[in-house]
């Protein structure tokens, strides 16, 4: 019966283990001590050798993490060894060493069985690059390689770093040794005492053994070595490369600074002294004609005393400092004070005054030269000068080009002070004289005009009462035979203040008697045209422009218009009277016609200025002529 029972529980519990789910075994580590070597190539490439020893209970252990900072590792080989039987009989397991995701590696014991109970030592080998990340960086003179360690969850104690390093005439220095002692270093003075240090040196390598007593939990340690530029022989990054010793302060011969103190002497009181030769002549040229406008609202005096030192101080700024803005902003600040805006013209109203012919040579004679206009680059002398002194800017900066290619584009932009000097204020934004000026277009236009069969052409000039100086020019125009009711047709240039300066753009008057056939046909020629009252209470006068203000287009359009004036009716036919004389019989109205390049504008009443004592007619004018 005993027997019976003995086996009955021996198969309930054959029964209970084979149905049982195999159970979870339990694992638990402790670092004892990670002895890294760092050996480092002149590359940059860093080969880091991690000798792990763990002391496992439980088990198996098939894997662990060794906790790293750095992502840009490349992982090599592996091995784990028994501790008590290293070096004797105790067989090396091999490890798969694969990176994670996150940083880091994972390290995994290549056996079924894994390893537990006892203590082992871990070899796991990895590159990186130093230079990858700035693991290495100039410290004063020297290189600073800095690699950071892993992470333990329980910390650890006796921490040590080997670094491995070639060989170099400056001996290695652990962190902050040679803080005190040299200037030139920069090191950390707070990292002297946490590490306890030894340096071991041979013909081909340098080793520098760094041991931390104690790591805290959680504390990636930051290991470092300072090392001589040369042993990394191999690295052409700049960033590496001592920097270059302070370039010694030029010193000047008293013979070049005595040369370009006189230069700017020079340069600053002849801008000055041009400055003031400007203000003259502008002041001298608009004097009862217009007020010059300065873009610079100073007195001249304070302009001119002004204008040189800017100039030379502008310069100077930009060749002493690395900055050139602000000697820039002076440069420009200069040519202000040279720079004149388009002047503001007198206009008073004219008063009464006659119109007269004038012969050719005095109307259309050319105007005389300007005097005193050396500072205007659109007058023959002033142009001259403005390219002489372009072109010696020009020589002068090819010459500075072969020293200093900057010294040459100064030169090119600071020329440019010349442009308002020679560019503004000149003759061509005032009003020209009242006869000279117009006069040679106005000629251009009478030779035109006359060189065409049937037109009559002459000079007609307005003279104000109480004066002897013509205030007004313009061309009178008219067929041989005109229309009965036909007046003139005046040509004038009108001045009109431009971006170049001050244009003349032309103008035509067409003048009629109301109610009579020329005015008739004139209105049906011209349409749209308004008419307003001329000089008399009979005439009418409207204003024509052409579409373009050339001479061509000017003498063309006052050709059609005297075509459609011209009275083409046949000869008048004598017709008898009843007391036996003889009649004229009237003659036929004329035929519409379009005219082409025109634009019609009214006119206001300024020709309502005649005066008893004018000429009567037009006509009377070029009989006279």
């Amino acid at each position: 019966m005993k027997v019976f029972g003995r086996f009955s529980a021996c198969l309930v519990g054959l029964g209970v283990w084979a149905s049982a789910s195999p159970a979870l075994a339990w694992v638990e580590t402790h670092v004892v001590s990670d002895d890294v070597r760092v050996e480092l190539e002149r590359t940059g490439l860093a080969t880091i050798d991690h000798a792990v020893t763990m002391q496992i209970k439980g088990g198996p252990l098939r894997s662990f993490d060794l906790a790293l900072a750095d992502a840009d590792v490349s992982p090599l080989d592996g091995t784990v060894v028994s501790a008590q039987t290293e070096g004797l009989l105790g067989l090396p397991i091999p490890l798969g060493v694969t990176p994670r995701p996150g940083g880091g590696l994972r390290v995994t014991v290549e056996s079924p069985r894994g390893v537990s109970r006892g203590l082992f030592l871990f070899h796991v080998r990895y590159k990186k690059s130093l230079l990858a990340q700035g693991g290495v960086k100039k410290d004063g003179a020297m290189l600073r390689a800095t690699w950071t360690g892993p992470v333990w969850p329980e910390g650890l104690d006796n921490a040590k770093c080997t670094f491995v390093l070639p060989a170099a005439p400056t001996e290695p220095r652990a962190p902050g040794i040679g803080a005190k002692d040299d200037p030139n270093e920069d090191g950390d003075e707070s990292e002297a005492g946490i590490f306890v240090s030894q340096v071991r040196r041979s013909p081909d390598r340098d080793e520098v053994e760094l041991m931390r007593p104690h790591v805290a939990r959680g504390e990636a340690v930051r290991w470092s070595v300072r090392l001589d530029p040369r042993a990394l022989g191999e690295v052409n990054d700049p960033r590496l490369r001592p920097p270059p010793p302070a370039p010694k302060p030029e010193i000047i011969p008293a013979e070049k600074r005595a040369a370009y103190a006189s230069g700017a002497g020079l340069l600053l009181i002849g801008f000055s002294l041009l400055g003031l030769c400007k203000a003259r002549q502008v002041g001298q040229h608009t004097r009862g004609v217009a007020e010059p406008r300065p873009l610079v609202p100073l007195g001249t005096p304070l302009r001119a005393l002004l204008a040189g030192p800017s100039l030379v101080g502008g310069i100077a700024l930009q060749l002493g400092q690395d900055d050139p803005m602000w000697g820039t902003l002076l440069v420009l600040f200069a040519m202000t004070l040279v720079w004149y805006l388009q002047p503001t013209v007198h206009r008073s109203p004219r008063g009464p005054g006659r119109w007269l012919p004038l012969a050719d040579d005095e109307a259309f004679a050319r105007p005389a030269r300007p005097k005193d206009a050396w500072l205007d680059g659109r007058t023959p002398i002033g142009f001259l000068l403005f390219a002489l002194l372009l072109a010696g800017s020009a020589g002068l900066a090819y010459a500075a080009s072969h020293v200093s290619a900057y010294d040459a584009y100064l030169i090119v932009f600071d020329s440019a002070v010349f442009f308002p000097l020679f560019g503004t204020g000149g003759l061509r934004d005032l009003p020209g004289h009242p006869l000279s000026g117009p006069g040679p277009a106005l000629g251009t236009i009478a030779r035109k005009l006359r060189s065409r069969r049937g037109c009559r052409a002459i000079a007609w000039a307005r003279l104000p009462e109480g004066s002897d100086r013509f205030d007004e020019l313009r061309l009178l125009c008219a067929p041989k035979i005109p229309l009965r009711g036909f007046v003139g047709i005046e040509v004038g240039l009108v001045g009109t203040q431009g971006i170049g300066g001050l244009i003349h753009l032309p103008e035509l008057l067409v003048r009629a008697v109301d109610a009579t056939p020329c005015h008739e046909a004139l209105l049906r020629l011209l349409p749209g045209s308004r008419w307003m009252r001329g000089r008399r209470a009979d005439e009418r006068v409207t204003s024509l422009r052409p579409r373009l203000p050339t001479v061509a287009m000017t003498a063309a359009l006052v050709t059609r218009l005297i075509e459609h004036v011209r009275d083409t009716s046949p000869p008048r036919a004598q017709l008898p009277r009843p007391d036996g004389r003889r009649q004229v019989a009237p003659a036929a109205a004329p035929k519409s016609a379009k005219v082409g390049n025109a634009v019609v504008r009214s006119v206001g009443s300024a020709d309502r200025t005649s005066k008893a004592g004018t000429v009567a007619s037009p006509f009377q004018a070029m009989r006279l002529a």
